[in-house]
């Protein structure tokens, strides 16, 4: 149970995330970077020749690339958007368990 403040004194209170919410937080924030990084990164496959050709990005595969492009973009976009969904539920999961801390301050 909390105890009230009385009103004539300079104090308040602040709700902040706990030490758990920041690092999941954190870590949460990390893999949406790579999510990001997944989606945005370009794609290539092998050549006939075995030269790298170009496929675009999982975000934004390119036109007219074939079968084989499709495949890898595919195999990308699946990625990163499964490492979103990771980072959503490790965000959300940290503050559900870990959650907030009330913090009294004087002025």
């Amino acid at each position: 149970m909390d105890a009230e403040i009385p009103a004539d004194t300079d104090q308040y209170v602040v709700r902040r995330l706990s030490r758990g919410a920041k690092a999941g937080v954190l870590a949460a924030l990390l893999v949406a970077v790579w999510a990001v990084m997944t989606l945005l990164w370009p794609a290539s496959v092998s050549g006939p020749n075995g030269l790298p050709f170009p496929c675009g990005t999982a975000a934004s595969p390119g036109f007219g690339s074939g079968d084989s492009c499709g495949i890898e973009t595919a195999r990308l976009r699946t990625q990163g958007l499964a490492l979103l969904a990771a980072a959503g539920i490790i965000g959300v999961g940290s503050l559900a368990l870990f959650g907030l801390e009330d913090v009294t301050k004087r002025d």
